[in-house]
């Protein structure tokens, strides 16, 4: 047995029409859209965190002469009493509290810095989850049209049995 197309079904093939999909292009334009925000905001982060410890940090250069006080600065704590002397003892709590700030400045430009890249993997995971939806759409269309092709073929095998 021998099967081929007639020449009335051969005139009735048509060209396979492909969709154009004008979303997929607009989503992975939002993605990279989004991920230029991102890096912009990263950018000036980085300049803002150079500028405070520019501003904050050492200062050679700066015109500045350090300040070394004649008396030292705090609370005196008698314990010679009778003696006629009288030690002095620097305030510790200044000291450290002007190191703890500075250790906090530090931390805080830790924290926004983990922030930030937190919020750039979690854009880039959305944009990698968009690009696979993306990947499944057009999986999806071409196995629409494998089938659609598959059953047109089917159809002519059916007509001349």
């Amino acid at each position: 047995v021998v099967i081929k197309d007639t020449p009335d079904v051969l005139k009735k093939k048509t060209p396979v029409q492909t969709q154009k999909h004008k979303g997929m292009k607009m989503l992975s334009d939002v993605a990279l859209l989004e991920e230029a925000q991102i890096k912009m905001v990263i950018k000036r982060s980085k300049q803002e965190t150079r500028f405070q410890h520019q501003a904050g940090g050492s200062s050679d250069g700066a015109g500045s002469q350090p300040e070394v006080p004649d008396e030292p600065k705090g609370k005196f704590i008698d314990t010679s009493k009778g003696v006629g002397s009288r030690p002095e003892v620097f305030d510790v709590s200044k000291v450290m509290s002007s190191d703890q700030e500075s250790e906090n400045e530090s931390w805080g430009v830790v924290k926004m810095m983990m922030m930030m890249t937190k919020a750039l993997i979690s854009i880039k995971l959305n944009l990698m989850m968009k690009e696979l939806n993306l990947m499944m759409i057009k999986v999806l269309i071409l196995i629409e049209q494998m089938m659609k092709k598959k059953h047109k073929k089917m159809s002519s095998y059916i007509l001349l049995m």
